[in-house]
């Protein structure tokens, strides 16, 4: 126990992961118009195929079958594929992507004991199915961390000062060339589903179009005109209101829900683009 008077709590800085974070959150509120629109779908007949892949012994995921619908999205939703930056003075721009490619993370625990949060950018992702983009995510599950690439130079904010962090995230909201070549992405998914929970969708600033899937459990729902209890996914869309407005979400929900519930989609893209 402490002695009378004596303090309560312990103060410890940042570590430069969390560090790099917040600046990128800070960033996303103060530049960016993020709003969220939550969903709860019911996805029974998808999963229920999917169990039958993974019963023969296949690794196949929500994760990379929804980056792959995603991407699909915005190839419809163009608005959507798109982020803004500021010029030296202030002035806002938007940058309209010419490619798909699809930002999310992979967690890890390093040699500290620490759980971080290792970067990787699917490019293209619809010109990949849904077993290229599992391969990918995978391969980042199971490699080596101090072998993967993002770790060992993108993603490594402990060998960078405190003012290189802030320089960096200056020129990532000014310089869409920069971040184009850093980072190379038009949209995050991020990869946090859980299962068997109450929560069913959140909201975090984001500075482009992102894909929070929450939660993925059994509900009683309404199916055929009678309750049933289904697999339901909770899933929030985070959009920069700078660039979109409601309606443009509501469309790319829409068209997301019909293929993310689709067993016909789901087939048709489990080995082609």
């Amino acid at each position: 126990m402490p002695e009378p008077g004596g303090t309560m709590f312990s103060l410890k800085n940042l570590s430069s992961n969390r560090l790099f974070i917040f600046h990128l959150l800070k960033r996303s509120q103060s530049f960016h118009c993020p709003i969220s629109a939550g969903y709860e779908w019911d996805v029974q007949e998808v999963f229920d195929e999917m169990a039958v892949h993974r019963e023969r012994g296949e690794e196949l995921g929500m994760t990379a079958f929804i980056i792959k619908a995603m991407g699909d999205v915005l190839k419809e939703e163009p608005r959507l594929n798109a982020r803004l930056f500021y010029s030296f003075w202030g002035t806002p721009r938007i940058a309209m992507y010419d490619h798909v490619s699809c930002s999310t993370v992979v967690a890890r625990t390093n040699s500290a004991g620490e759980e971080i949060l290792i970067p990787m950018v699917i490019k293209n992702v619809d010109q990949l199915s849904i077993r290229d983009i599992q391969a990918m995510l995978s391969e980042y599950k199971n490699t080596d961390l101090e072998a993967l690439e993002a770790h060992t130079s993108k993603a490594k904010p402990k060998n960078l000062p405190h003012f290189i962090i802030k320089l960096l995230h200056y020129r990532f909201r000014t310089d869409p060339a920069f971040s184009e070549k850093i980072v190379g992405s038009s949209f995050a998914v991020s990869s946090v589903i859980q299962t068997d929970t109450g929560l069913c969708s959140g909201h975090a600033p984001s500075n482009q179009t992102s894909l929070f899937p929450m939660m993925l459990s059994d509900r009683v729902v309404v199916h055929d005109g009678k309750p049933a209890v289904r697999k339901v996914l909770g899933i929030g869309l985070v959009t920069d209101h700078f660039i979109v407005d409601g309606r443009d979400v509501i469309r790319a929900a829409g068209l997301l829900e019909s293929k993310m519930r689709s067993v016909a989609y789901f087939r048709s893209k489990l080995d082609q683009a």
